[in-house]
């Protein structure tokens, strides 16, 4: 006979509970270290990631950097590309959102042209299967009205890398289905 702990009567069962990350400090992935990776090690560590839990921890002002390119990555323009990317030159300084409600939201592109700073390019987030892997992701989508014609072809996809830090990922429809254009992080 066995006996029951009333403690733990509506404990979830260890095979259900999500897994907790348990890294050390030294392991933790940071901008830095993102920005080192290839486009293959990218590929690899997004098929890793989940979402996080709601939309309301990207809420706010959130830098962008760049990462890799799909492509190019490989050649000297894609390392000049990168390399850009990475610097304070790059136009793209990162995206605004703003959650109305857990599972929904909205937001825009800071894009710093040095004479004026603008916010393009509107999207709506959501939680969406990854249109790369059918596996949980934040979408962003540009499909919208006020957005021009080659920018509502891109969907933007989002995993929480560390809270607060966010590996991204942007495809574009073609004639022949969804194509990985690059990678981008975007943090706090």
């Amino acid at each position: 006979m066995s006996v029951i702990d009333p403690a733990n009567v509506f404990a979830i069962p260890a095979n259900r509970q999500r897994a907790r990350k348990t890294t050390s400090r030294k392991d933790r992935l940071t901008l830095t270290k993102l920005q080192a990776k290839r486009f293959t090690e990218l590929d690899r560590l997004y098929s890793q990631l989940t979402p996080p839990d709601t939309l309301n921890k990207l809420n706010g002002r959130r830098d962008g950097v760049l990462l890799a390119i799909a492509g190019v990555h490989r050649t000297p323009i894609g390392q000049l590309l990168n390399l850009l990317g990475k610097t304070p030159f790059f136009p793209w300084t990162g995206k605004n959102f703003s959650a109305r409600s857990l599972i929904k939201g909205s937001g825009i592109n800071r894009i710093n042209l040095t004479i004026a700073k603008q916010e393009w390019f509107a999207f709506q987030t959501t939680f969406k299967p990854s249109l790369i892997d059918k596996r949980p992701c934040i979408q962003l989508n540009y499909n919208l009205q006020g957005n021009p014609w080659f920018v509502r072809q891109l969907v933007d996809e989002l995993r929480e890398v560390e809270p607060g830090l966010y590996l991204g990922t942007t495809l574009c429809k073609t004639s022949k289905g969804r194509i990985k254009l690059l990678y981008f992080a975007i943090g706090e």
